[in-house]
């Protein structure tokens, strides 16, 4: 054969060739826009959910910034801000604690504060001015509404408040407010630097790392977000401290990194193996639809390529042909994919972003990256979905391009006589089967909608409720002092009356008491110190000896666990032995082994703020977070006593910082109502959280992913159905000469139709069963190694919904079917003979 090389004519081939297939054509730029429309929404979803969940962990940390710096002399500060690292940077100076008693249910934190660290800290005013003179304050809408105040600027009240323990009062005016945030636990008054002054003088200096009126506290973003512990401990370390140091050393100064900007180092190999896997999923899904829209285009087509090649065409230009028309194609459908993609992963974003936490979404604006990649990847989806039909059309011969029928001959035989009534469900199947790879495919693209679904729903289902709030909340309920863990607190311990009430409140069940001595000073060396052990001086590389100490009652011990040794409750309770304890994880598990330093069995010596005392170790022991004191200095464990034990030692300790405990059964609801009802008692000073709103947040939770999942499953239906459309309506258009040959010799027009019903009811009966055998597969793999990365998730395989899809699938495909044979069907059997010559 001879071969030309005539570009500018196979280009315009090329183009008569798409122009002539319109019906394939909006089929595969509806394709291309899907699949692309499939990336960038996903994209823009996974993105826009990574910075919603980022802001909202920001904003719950209440403030921007990246890291913090507390308890400093005035020319440290001002060594530190002038750090290169920082981007935005201010300074806070503590004044003193609001003591309002309005104002008991949160804490409420009067200071003068820089400009920047307004914004910093989500305190933007919403109407007025900064202070600027001696009797102007700034506050947040939700503080006025609890003094009664109008939210108006102007307005005058008796700001009550304390220094160091001593009780000042001023009339001050308000000159500006933000918006509050309604459930914070606590919250800002700003005041001008002569307010500061003026409350300040006379109060002496406190000392570095003492956190007293007075204390500077400095917070700042870095030009960089990545590394930031080590960014942090190089300003620490050219400010003279040791990033390294304890509490109560020289050189020791609290330097902390905002938990939101804290970033994971490991990553668990189940998760990344079932990110791999759905990855794999979404490619194969764009792959299949747009392959076997050209693949089928082409056997449609084969007899012009055959013609072609017997003209001269060689196998590269056949190929580059069925190439070309799939880049013109993807240049109309990937630009509008990634705009339709972009508005579909903004539309759905609130949507999500509302199941976490009632809040709208922050606009995810368009981002190069996230639409380069996107069109990338559905131009490669769309390339390597073009280069087996291309090597069909190639590979072709003229002869067997002139013979092709579109079916392999079939070994069955139609049997006649009594059996003749299943003939069109045999022609059906023969269709089917006739050409295994095409149907394969269309199974495959419709049966990856159903593995999808059922893995994101099985994923979901295997969210552990119970687990999620045993890592979350100990009991029922834990109440606190509202002043907990604000650092220079005066009343961190729950106030007696608050005791009374809940030992008297029938609905109680396993009350248990925490008792915690908290020294203003932060020296945990003053706490308690360990001084011998086994007879010899203490020695560990990771502990100075310095320890904290609780006091447990018998109820707050039982909800212990054991990691080392065996807890006796009995012989505890003699007074002779000490445990320590250290802090669960999410999963249960003892957050730093490391921290345990001392061994059952140990004899140890230790000096409890100048009192003496001899314990033998019983037990390491760990409990949940939510048990602890808020603010506790460091990772390592501390010493637990008994309650009795502890306050013989810390008499001022006499009241618990925690009350966990349990309702009667059925008696939620009223226990509930009663705490509510104590806590708007002027003066209650109590926080308490409950199971109920962790119960909240898993649901929430899990509705989410829920939610997630089913748009992309619901996508990938699309875009299964679609490819059942256009391989019942390109079979349609192939076959009409053979639909027409069939009714000239006495096929009917409700046979026909039954035809196509069938053969579509027969694709969509083998897409469900694939589909169900397929999602047991990735269900024993993908999505039993995804949920190992997530600490509530117990995996258990569940088939129903995909089963639950399997109606729907077969309820479409009739839909379908009776649809193209209404149009492709309905004219004379002459007209349909004539077109398809």
């Amino acid at each position: 054969m001879l071969q030309n090389n005539n570009k500018r004519f196979i280009k315009t081939l090329s183009q008569s060739c798409l122009k002539a297939s319109r019906s394939r054509n909006i089929i595969a730029v509806i394709a291309i826009i899907l699949t692309t429309m499939l990336f960038t929404s996903v994209a823009t979803v996974l993105q826009g959910s990574m910075y919603c969940y980022k802001q909202q962990t920001i904003r719950q940390s209440g403030s921007q910034a990246m890291v913090s710096l507390k308890y400093m002399p005035q020319k440290k500060a001002e060594q530190i801000m002038e750090n290169p690292a920082f981007k935005d940077v201010g300074a806070m100076r503590f004044v003193g604690t609001g003591t309002d008693p309005r104002l008991t249910r949160m804490a409420v934190n009067v200071s003068q504060i820089d400009e920047i660290l307004y914004k910093m800290n989500f305190m933007e005013l919403k109407e007025g001015k900064l202070p600027q003179t001696a009797d102007q304050v700034v506050l947040d809408t939700v503080t006025m509404d609890l003094l009664k105040l109008p939210h108006e600027t102007g307005v005058s009240f008796d700001l009550h408040y304390e220094v160091n323990g001593k009780e000042k009062v001023k009339q001050v005016q308000v000159s500006g407010f933000w918006e509050g945030e309604k459930n914070a636990s606590m919250t800002y008054i700003g005041v001008s630097k002569s307010f500061a002054d003026s409350a300040l003088l006379g109060v002496s200096n406190p000392r570095p790392g003492e956190a007293k009126a007075g204390a500077l506290v400095i917070m700042g973003t870095l030009k960089d977000d990545t590394h930031i512990q080590e960014q942090l401990d190089s300003i620490v370390q050219s400010a003279g401290y040791d990033p390294a140091a304890e509490v109560g050393e020289a050189d020791f100064i609290k330097a902390n990194v905002n938990p939101a900007y804290e970033r994971v180092d490991t990553v668990d190999p189940g998760l990344v193996a079932g990110v791999i896997g759905a990855a794999i999923l979404i490619l194969l899904a764009g792959y299949l639809i747009i392959y076997n829209i050209f693949q089928i285009s082409v056997l449609k087509d084969i007899r012009l390529y055959g013609q072609l090649k017997t003209i001269g065409a060689s196998p590269k230009q056949l190929a580059y042909i069925v190439k070309r028309q799939g880049i013109k194609l993807s240049i109309i459908g990937i630009p509008a994919g990634l705009i339709f993609g972009w508005l579909l992963g903004n539309g759905l974003l609130p949507l999500i972003m509302q199941t976490l936490d009632g809040k709208t979404a922050y606009f995810v604006p368009p981002n190069i990256w996230v639409m380069v990649i996107s069109g990338l990847f559905a131009l490669f989806t769309v390339w390597i979905s073009c280069q087996r039909p291309g090597r069909t059309a190639a590979k072709i011969s003229p002869i067997e391009a002139l013979r092709y029928s579109g079916q392999k001959e079939s070994k069955k035989t139609v049997k006649s006589g009594k059996e003749s009534r299943m003939r069109i469900a045999q022609m059906a199947i023969a269709n089917l089967t006739g050409s295994k790879g095409k149907t394969a495919l269309v199974v495959l693209s419709i049966a990856l909608s159903i593995v999808i679904f059922n893995s994101v729903l099985n994923f979901t289902g295997s969210f552990d409720q119970n687990t999620f709030v045993k890592g979350r909340v100990a009991a029922d309920f834990a109440a606190s002092s509202s002043d907990s863990g604000r650092g220079d607190e005066s009343n961190y311990m729950l106030s007696q009356d608050f005791v009374r009430f809940i030992q008297t409140q029938p609905q109680v069940k396993d009350l248990s008491n925490v008792y915690y001595y908290h020294d203003t000073s932060g020296n945990i060396e003053e706490t308690a110190s360990v001084k011998t052990r086994n007879g010899k001086p203490y020695e560990d590389d990771n502990d100075s000896g310095g320890k904290q100490v609780y006091g447990f009652d018998e109820n707050a011990l039982k909800r212990c666990k054991v990691f080392d040794g065996k807890l006796d409750l009995e012989k505890f309770a003699s007074g002779k032995y000490v445990l320590e304890i250290g802090y669960l994880d999410d999963k249960g598990q003892e957050a730093d082994m490391d921290g345990f330093t001392l061994r059952p069995g140990d004899r140890i010596s230790v000096d409890f703020h100048g009192k003496q005392r001899e314990y033998e170790v019983m037990a390491c022991v760990a409990v949940q977070y939510s048990m602890l004191y808020d603010a506790s200095y460091g990772d390592y464990a501390g010493l637990l006593l008994t309650a009795e034990q502890f306050q013989s030692l810390y008499p001022e300790a006499n009241r618990p910082i925690r009350c966990i405990f349990d309702a009667q059964e059925g008696k939620f609801g009223a226990l509930k109502e009663a705490i509510e009802g104590y806590q708007d008692r002027p003066g209650a000073n109590i926080r308490v959280i409950s199971r109920e709103s962790v119960d909240k947040d898993f649901k929430e939770l899990k509705q989410t992913f829920s939610m997630s999942g089913a748009v992309i499953a619901g996508i990938f239906g699309i875009i299964g159905i679609l490819n059942l459309l256009n391989v019942i309506l390109t079979g349609a258009i192939a076959r009409q000469r053979e639909f027409a040959v069939m009714q000239s010799i006495g096929m009917t027009r409700k046979q026909l139709r039954k035809l196509f019903v069938l053969e579509g009811l027969f694709y969509a009966a083998a897409a469900v069963i694939a589909g169900i055998l397929l999602s047991a597969a990735v269900s024993a793999t993908i999505v039993k190694g995804m949920t190992a990365g997530w600490w509530f998730a117990s995996y258990h395989m569940t088939l129903l919904p995909a089963c639950g899809l399997v109606p729907v699938y077969l309820l479409a495909a009739v839909a379908i079917s009776a649809f193209v044979d209404r149009m492709w069907n309905k004219d004379s059997v002459v007209e349909r003979l004539r077109r398809s010559k």
